[in-house]
């Protein structure tokens, strides 16, 4: 039975993770019901190893703090029944973290499946360098208007280097090197500036840690009250002088609109420090749907935007707006044990350099393109998590299977 149940985790794993690749291309949507799949999957598969450690229930005690204040943010809520809704979609995206956390075994992934997965992420990078370089014209046709691969450049960045650790060490290093060329073309061709943000920053915190390997998990930490406390509170200081460069500066009109919304938004977390405005309400903000011309050099207007569209485009200045300071510090408590946690688990697998580089990307796109509560963000940072938990799990316990 439990001999069953790792053949049919591995297989289940190594389907999830192809899928994701294909899903960041063709919709990457599609990646929370995978990932809720996969995290209901592995907990019937391996429901006999179900035991909460003790050093377990700090982050999830944390997590029900913070699940409880967003319920009780709905008393104040602007939208009462939207905020209900988020805060259902928080107590999804904690349950699923916290049944894969206790329930995830080791990662056992044969050459078969390792192939699998290098040929999805081939076929994914492949498919967009077609495209954009050579005019394979696919991608218009997936999507009716805007970008059709607005969101896949960020998933590749999440997915890509903890992904390929996989790969190393399976086919050579040259085939290792060759796929993460092909991938990182494609992000650059994709012209995402999140995405190319957060691979150098991502790829400089892992040259950093290799410089100050004995701080790995403090450094994680540190990244993480970096990017949750003093971000937020930083541009709650500088608002105002924010929205004054946004308007006057001759920069690209999107960096602008960006600048004009976190200046806008801390402005209104400000007003409300302590509780927020309640969870779910940045689209119900007083003025958020005043607009904002930027302009040219010569005059002419070069674009214009509201000044809160659906979310601050910035997940944790929108923990601070919708929830206030109590929020921002059980959020800035979970994330810091959690990852606290997961640095601790994979340092000793040699697998807390990609992990480091994976957390840095991520809290980098966060900070810069999607909201606190977009499941599909969600889920798939929390499947890059499970994968590199299983493989350190199987590393550290030294039954890592290179055959099926």
């Amino acid at each position: 039975m439990i001999e069953n149940a790792r053949i049919y985790g591995n297989v289940f794993t190594v389907v999830v993770f192809a899928g994701s690749f294909a899903a960041a291309v063709l919709s990457p949507q599609a990646i929370a019901p995978l990932v809720m799949l996969y995290a209901v999957g592995i907990a019937v598969l391996n429901w006999r190893n179900f035991r909460l450690a003790r050093k377990g229930l700090l982050p999830i005690g944390l997590a029900a703090a913070l699940l409880a204040w967003a319920f009780a943010s709905v008393l104040w809520s602007l939208d009462p029944g939207l905020s209900l809704e988020r805060t259902f979609r928080l107590f999804l995206m904690i349950a699923l973290a916290a049944v894969v956390a206790i329930v995830l075994p080791g990662i056992r992934v044969g050459k078969r499946g390792v192939l699998i997965i290098a040929g999805a992420i081939f076929c994914a990078s492949g498919l967009i360098v077609m495209d954009a370089a050579i005019g394979f014209s696919i991608g218009p046709h997936l999507k009716e208007g805007g970008d059709p691969y607005d969101r896949t450049g960020p998933l590749l960045v999440l997915l890509l280097l903890p992904t390929i650790t996989l790969i190393d060490g399976r086919f050579g290093r040259k085939v290792s090197v060759a796929l993460v060329a092909l991938s990182v073309a494609a992000v650059l061709l994709l012209s995402n500036k999140a995405s190319v943000l957060a691979l150098v920053l991502g790829l400089g915190a892992w040259i950093v840690y290799m410089a100050l390997r004995r701080f790995g998990p403090h450094l994680v930490v540190a990244a993480i009250l970096v990017f949750t406390v003093a971000q937020p509170l930083g541009l709650a200081v500088i608002h105002n002088d924010l929205r004054e460069w946004s308007l006057s500066t001759t920069v690209d009109a999107g960096i602008r609109h960006r600048a004009f919304i976190w200046a806008f938004s801390a402005e209104k977390a400000v007003e409300k420090p302590v509780m927020g405005w309640g969870i779910g309400t940045s689209r119900s903000i007083p003025g958020g749907d005043t607009s904002a011309v930027f302009l040219r050099p010569d005059g002419t207007v070069e674009g214009e935007g509201e000044s809160l569209p659906l979310h601050p485009h910035n997940a944790f200045l929108q923990v601070f707006l919708e929830m206030g300071l109590i929020g921002m510090v059980l959020v800035a408590a979970t994330l810091s044990v959690a990852a606290y946690r997961f640095a601790r688990l994979l340092q000793p697998a040699g697998l807390l350099g990609p992990g480091i580089a994976f957390i840095v990307s991520a809290l980098t796109i966060s900070s810069i393109s999607f909201g606190a509560w977009q499941g599909w963000w969600v889920s798939a940072q929390l499947l890059v998590v499970a994968l590199l938990s299983g493989l350190a799990r199987t590393r550290v316990s030294g039954r890592d299977d290179q055959e099926d």
